[in-house]
């Protein structure tokens, strides 16, 4: 990436946060500065097959709370937890989405496997009961740029949709690159990590 020189400060406006710690700034920052430990016994799957039994995961999340429900049947869990993170931010930054700024509004998402979830949930459904088994409706979720997607479709903003894969440094890679959609003015609002 070039970095344009740019008069306009970019700056954060609004933040997302569905984290293991809780689900909103209030609720995060509350359990952060308690000293809340949000890593227990992992319950999302059998963890027997890993070398861990322990995660830090989300768990008090309700995507009804965030999510038309048209829209949560199609979303795999990254997704979900994408659209109500984006969501989060737009709110906190104060900004609605609207016919006049939706094209100038995009998001950038860094990942480092993607909806790894539906991945194996379809290929284990695939292997062991055939094709014609595997529900269509989630596989486009298998592709690392649906989160992204499902986010921009759900909260309506038609500007700049990109998904960057750089591992261990992806957000940082997505937040990057944001900064640079909006200094070469492709988009004037970036939601991105």
């Amino acid at each position: 990436m070039v970095d344009l020189p740019d008069s306009r400060r970019i700056v954060v406006t609004g933040l997302g946060m569905v984290t293991p710690l809780g689900v909103g700034q209030d609720e995060f920052s509350r359990r952060l500065f308690k000293g809340d430990c949000a890593i227990g016994a992992v319950q999302a799957f059998d963890p027997d097959a890993n070398g861990s039994h322990l995660a830090a995961e989300v768990r008090d999340f309700t995507p009804r709370d965030f999510i038309s429900v048209k829209n949560i049947r199609r979303m795999d869990r990254l997704s979900l937890l994408t659209s109500a993170s984006a969501r989060l931010a737009l709110s906190d930054a104060g900004l609605a989405v609207t016919s006049e700024n939706r094209d100038r509004i995009g998001i950038l998402l860094g990942t480092a496997f993607g909806a790894t979830d539906i991945t194996v949930q379809l290929a284990g459904t695939m292997l062991a009961e055939g094709p014609s088994f595997v529900n269509p409706i989630l596989v486009p979720n298998m592709v690392m740029n649906a989160p992204a997607g499902h986010a921009s479709i759900e909260l309506g903003f038609r500007g700049v949709n990109t998904t960057v894969t750089h591992f261990a440094v992806s957000a940082e890679t997505a937040i990057a690159y944001a900064v640079s959609e909006i200094r070469r003015g492709a988009a004037d609002v970036m939601l991105a990590g």
